[in-house]
C-alpha cells in the first residue's frame, strides 16, 4: 500500500503517529458476500511499510492510481490503491493498543528500584473520512470547535474508548461500510477517500490524529448500467372529428357560462385546408373536401352519446339493467354473510383469548401459593420461568387481545353496521321509488300496472 509517513502532510498515503501506542495490525476489504477482496498488513513491528495482497489462489493484479492531490500540491508522486464500487465495500480494521515503555522508579540514593509500564488510555476514538486531507482537517479543527457533537456528521463515526487495563497489549476490531464521501465524482471517474482515526484530548479540548490513510474507489456502476433501446416514435396525423368538436364546445359552455360560447373559436372543419402538425405538410383534408363538395353543404346531426367506455344499454332500464342490479345485490348479500362470519369468529377468538389469559394468571397465582409451603419443589420453576418469561408472554397475549379488539373487531363492526346493513335499506328505498315511477309511467301512458 505504501510507506509510512512521518508527518500527516508529507504526501504519503499512510501515516501512523505512534505505533507503540496504537497500531493497525491488519485491514481487510470484503464485499457483501463476505469474499475478501484485499488484505493490507504491515511488514513488521514497528512497521515501515504496509503491503496489499490478494487472497491465496487469487492471481488478480492489484490496481493503483496516481494520487491527484500530489500533483495539485506539487508533492512527490504517490500512488493509491484502486478499488471498484461494483459491490459493497466493507473495511475491517484490527487495532493493537500497547502499554507505554517502562518507567524507572529511583530510590533516594539514585539507584533504580523497579520499573513499571504505563497503561494506555484512548478516549473517544473517532473515524473521519472526506474527499481530501484538507476537508478532514476542516472537520477536525473548525467543525469540531463550532459544534462539539461532531459524530452527528454523516462522515464521522464514533469507534469507542479503549485502554490496556494492566495488560501489555489489547487487540480489537472495527468494521466500516464505505460510502461515497460526496455525491459528485472526482476527476477521473471515482472518489478519493481520505480517512483518519482521531482521539479526543480532554485537557486541550481538541482532536489528535492517530492514523490516516487514503485510497481510491473507481465508479464502475455507470459503465454497467444497461442502455435502453432508442425507439423512434412516428407522429400520428390527427384530424378533428365532429363529435370531438361538439364535446369541446359543450365543455367550454358548461364550465365558463353561456357568454363564453360566443367567444369560443371553433376549430377548422374538414372542409378547410388543415394546419400541418409537427412540421409535416401531409393531411387527409383534400379527400374529405372533395367528398363534401360532391354531397353538398354539410348537415349537422345531434346524436345522443355517452361517456367513453360506458355501455349505452346500461343506463336504460331493461333486462340488462335489472340483471346487473340482481348481480350486485347478490354480491352484497354474500359479502354481508362473510363479514358477519368474520366478526363472529373474531369475537369468539377475543373471548377465548381473554379466558386463556385469565386461566394462565390464575395458574401462576396458584404456583405462588404452593411455593409458600414448599419452596424447594415449586420455587425454582417460578424463579426461572413463570416470574420472568411467562409474565412477559402473558403481557404479550393481553396486548394481542387488546389489538384484536381495536384493530379487527371495532372497524369490522362499524363497517358491518353502518355500511353493509344499510345496503338492504337502500334496496327497499330503490324498490319503492321504482314502484312510484312505474305507476306514474303507466298512468301517463294509459296502461294498468299490476301490483
Amino acid at each position: 500500500m505504501g510507506n509510512i509517513g512521518s508527518r500527516p502532510d508529507d504526501g504519503q498515503p499512510l501515516f501512523i503517529r505512534d505505533q507503540h501506542r496504537l497500531s493497525i495490525s491488519s485491514a481487510i476489504v470484503t464485499n457483501s458476500r463476505g469474499q475478501t477482496l484485499l488484505r493490507v498488513a504491515p511488514n513488521a513491528f514497528p512497521a515501515t511499510r504496509y503491503s496489499a495482497q490478494r487472497e491465496s489462489g487469487d492471481d488478480t493484479a492489484i490496481d493503483y492510481v496516481q494520487d491527484p492531490e500530489s500533483l495539485a500540491n506539487s508533492l512527490p508522486p504517490s500512488f493509491l490503491v484502486r478499488l471498484s464500487n461494483n459491490d459493497e465495500l466493507h473495511f475491517t480494521f484490527t487495532f493493537v493498543v500497547r502499554q507505554q515503555g517502562p518507567v524507572s522508579n529511583a530510590a533516594a540514593n539514585g539507584a533504580p528500584v523497579s520499573s513499571t509500564s504505563v497503561d494506555t488510555q484512548i478516549s473517544g476514538l473517532t473515524y473521519i473520512y472526506a474527499p481530501s486531507a484538507k476537508e478532514v482537517e476542516n472537520l477536525v479543527v473548525r467543525e469540531f470547535h463550532s459544534d462539539p457533537n461532531l459524530h452527528k456528521n454523516p462522515n464521522v463515526e464514533l469507534v469507542g474508548d479503549y485502554a490496556t487495563g494492566g495488560s501489555p497489549s489489547v487487540q480489537f476490531s472495527w468494521t466500516w461500510k464505505w460510502r461515497p464521501p460526496k455525491a459528485a465524482e472526482d476527476r477521473g471517474g471515482g472518489w478519493r477517500t481520505s480517512c483518519s482515526f482521531v482521539e479526543y484530548d480532554q485537557r486541550a479540548h481538541r482532536l489528535n490524529t492517530l492514523a490516516s490513510f487514503t485510497f481510491w474507489v473507481q465508479n464502475t456502476q455507470r459503465f454497467l448500467a444497461p442502455r435502453s433501446p432508442r425507439l423512434e416514435i412516428v407522429p400520428r396525423l390527427r384530424v378533428p372529428s365532429t363529435q370531438s368538436i361538439e364535446s369541446r364546445v359543450s365543455n367550454v359552455s358548461d364550465s365558463e357560462g353561456e357568454g363564453s360560447y360566443k367567444d369560443y373559436k371553433e376549430p377548422q372543419s374538414p372542409m378547410f385546408e388543415p394546419i400541418p402538425e409537427d412540421g409535416l405538410g401531409l393531411g387527409l383534408a383534400p379527400t374529405m373536401t372533395s367528398q363534401s363538395t360532391l354531397v353538398g353543404s354539410p348537415v349537422k346531426v345531434d346524436v345522443a352519446t355517452c361517456k367513453p367506455g360506458e355501455d349505452p344499454a346500461v343506463n336504460d332500464d331493461g333486462p340488462l339493467f335489472r340483471a346487473t342490479m340482481r348481480s350486485l345485490e347478490q354480491k352484497t348479500g354474500n359479502m354481508r354473510l362473510r363479514m358477519k362470519k368474520v366478526l363472529r369468529n373474531a369475537e369468539a377468538a377475543e373471548e377465548a383469548q381473554r379466558a386463556c389469559n385469565s386461566a394462565v394468571a390464575d395458574f401462576t397465582n396458584a404456583l405462588r401459593e404452593a411455593a409458600s409451603s414448599n419452596k424447594n419443589a415449586v420455587r425454582p420453576a417460578l424463579d426461572h420461568y413463570f416470574e420472568k418469561i411467562a409474565t412477559e408472554i402473558l403481557q404479550y397475549e393481553r396486548q394481542n387481545t387488546i389489538n384484536l379488539q381495536k384493530l379487527i373487531i371495532d372497524p369490522i363492526s362499524k363497517l358491518y353496521n353502518f355500511e353493509i346493513k344499510q345496503a338492504e335499506f337502500k334496496k327497499r328505498e330503490f324498490d319503492e321509488e321504482s314502484k312510484e315511477y312505474y305507476a306514474y309511467v303507466g298512468k301517463y301512458l294509459g296502461q294498468r300496472s299490476e301490483s
